[in-house]
């Protein structure tokens, strides 16, 4: 009961934090210290969930890709290459509605934690000619990357669920087609509301902007190249898109004097450590949340006086993911929970579809979820603000989840 007290107290205080405006990582931490008084081994915990936080390789991989991705987007705001693929696309597109559709799809694919801070300029660039606000920019960059993952067969979250429960894909394809085209709607309405665009239908000038694209966009592909195609590690890859963007500038010459300048500009003020640290402090508290034992018991006391499985497969998910903002965390604590009482049952992996969308909601528009915290710390943006765009999307998934339990059961 301790416990779960703590976990509220931790939720509070960094919901509070973002209300006054104070900085997230600093928020998250004090909660993960809160949260872990509370866990009745406070040493052990912090020591562990600090442990993992600064030294668990996927965390240190997570902490360095986002200094890295920093770095870039800098490197290439100081080229002119995020300005030359916004434009080019732009006009490859007929409109930067298509640029702010595309950009964060594609990152999207790479399946990293954290990386829609990658296609954050891009979106603000387009963004801010459409007219869109801060917020909206913040939802459409958010959004358009993570609701791909309702079907992506190589999403780590879905891998662990197959593993652990067995679910084919095809189980889960047909409900996630629905709610992609439905959520992608509603994240279109709420982002590209009341804006205009005056970059449309320059259709003289597409065939001009093909060289300005395959150019300002190399870094872009050698990150993904080089992660997706060869398996390199995404830091290291990233380190080279990098080294692309400082020596390959869209209608610019190579010369030692532009080579200069966007090492001095670009790479060495690069990395952003407001950016970092508030990825730091959230991890640190999602670490705690788990170590604690938290959710766990929590999930527990629910399912206990859950009146009904279809409860179970949407209620727990979708709160152990937005108090984690980790959609692999909700999967580990909820699934083995719901295993045993889907024993027997013909409907098993339909329920565990069910979980998986209804975790994903919450996952997305966690106050933890790394993403969704970076981006709109990109953009200087507001999450009050942002949230209030984001649930239109979020509750059109949740609805659709819930339609689909009623159906099955």
């Amino acid at each position: 009961m301790e416990t779960a007290l703590g976990l509220v107290a931790g939720v509070a205080i960094i919901l509070t934090g973002v209300k006054r405006k104070v900085h997230i990582g600093f928020t998250a931490a004090l909660a993960a210290v809160v949260l872990s008084l509370f866990s009745g081994q406070a040493w052990e915990v912090l020591r562990m969930s600090l442990a993992e936080t600064f030294l668990a390789p996927n965390n240190r991989t997570l902490l360095l890709a986002i200094a890295f991705i920093t770095v870039l987007g800098k490197t290439m705001q100081v080229s002119g290459a995020m300005t030359a693929l916004a434009d080019s696309t732009q006009k490859l597109f007929r409109s930067p509605k298509g640029t702010i559709f595309v950009l964060p799809g594609l990152v999207g694919f790479l399946s990293v934690p954290g990386a829609s801070i990658f296609s954050a300029p891009m979106v603000d660039a387009s963004g801010k000619q459409l007219g869109m606000s801060t917020e909206q920019r913040a939802v459409a960059n958010v959004y358009f990357r993570h609701l791909w993952y309702l079907i992506y067969p190589l999403y780590p979250p879905f891998i662990l669920l197959q593993q652990m429960s067995g679910i084919p894909y095809r189980t889960l394809l047909f409900p996630g087609l629905i709610a992609v085209v439905a959520s992608f709607a509603a994240t279109a309405y709420v982002s590209f509301r009341g804006t205009t665009s005056h970059v449309e239908h320059q259709h003289r000038d597409a065939k001009g902007a093909l060289p300005a694209f395959i150019s300002s966009v190399l870094p872009l592909v050698a990150v993904l190249g080089l992660s997706l195609g060869v398996g390199l590690s995404f830091p290291l890859a990233v380190f080279i898109g990098i080294v692309v963007a400082v020596l390959i500038v869209p209608g610019k010459g190579f010369s030692t004097d532009n080579l200069s300048q966007r090492i001095r500009e670009g790479v060495l003020p690069g990395i952003d450590w407001h950016i970092v640290g508030a990825v730091a402090g959230i991890v640190f508290f999602s670490r705690v949340v788990v170590n604690s034992q938290a959710v766990a018991v929590l999930a527990a006391r629910i399912s206990l006086q859950a009146s009904s499985l279809l409860i179970l497969t949407l209620a727990v998910p979708f709160l152990v993911g937005f108090i984690t903002g980790s959609h692999q965390a909700a999967i580990g604590i909820v699934l083995p929970i719901l295993l045993p009482l889907l024993s027997g049952q013909n409907n098993s992996y339909q329920l565990i579809t069910l979980l998986y969308m209804a975790s994903l909601g919450g996952y997305v528009i966690s106050p933890a979820h790394v993403c969704l915290i970076g981006t709109i710390e990109y953009l200087k943006g507001d999450l009050a603000a942002t949230w209030r765009l984001a649930w239109l999307p979020t509750g059109v998934l949740l609805l659709l989840t819930l339609i689909f339990g009623l159906v099955w059961l």
